[in-house]
């Protein structure tokens, strides 16, 4: 377990977050509450995509224009970038409680050890499937 605790506090600085999410209170949720919980919501870029299931437009918008950027081709996902010693970085971050889970962390929500933190993963597994599509 140190190890774990000493390769937390060596991550690498987080210079931006983009949430990327439908227009809806679903799954995307979760992280945005995580922001307004820690009082940081500035600093989310929240950047919603109008809903495929409410036109033909916008099904073919999220065909042809959101989908092929998606890492596995379903959203939420977080675009990051991130400061290390040498360089900086940019990523995808997708999968159910894994957004949630980076968020969290990053944002200091994860408690004060491992037990809290896996207690905060099992929360938010739960919360996002019961969140919707």
């Amino acid at each position: 377990m140190d190890h774990l605790a000493s390769s937390l506090d060596t991550l690498p600085r987080v210079r931006s977050v983009e949430l990327v999410y439908f227009n809806i209170h679903a799954r995307g949720e979760l992280t945005r509450l995580c922001y307004a919980a820690a009082g940081r919501e500035k600093e989310l870029k929240d950047t919603r995509i109008p809903l495929f299931m409410e036109s033909e437009a916008n099904a073919r918008e999220w065909s042809e224009v959101h989908q092929p950027k998606t890492p596995f081709g379903y959203v939420p996902y977080l675009n990051v970038e991130v400061e290390t010693d040498k360089a900086t970085k940019t990523g995808q971050i997708s999968g159910d409680g894994v957004v949630e889970t980076f968020v969290a962390r990053h944002l200091n929500l994860l408690g004060d050890d491992a037990l809290d933190a896996a207690a905060c993963g099992t929360v938010a597994l739960k919360a996002v499937g019961l969140l919707g599509p």
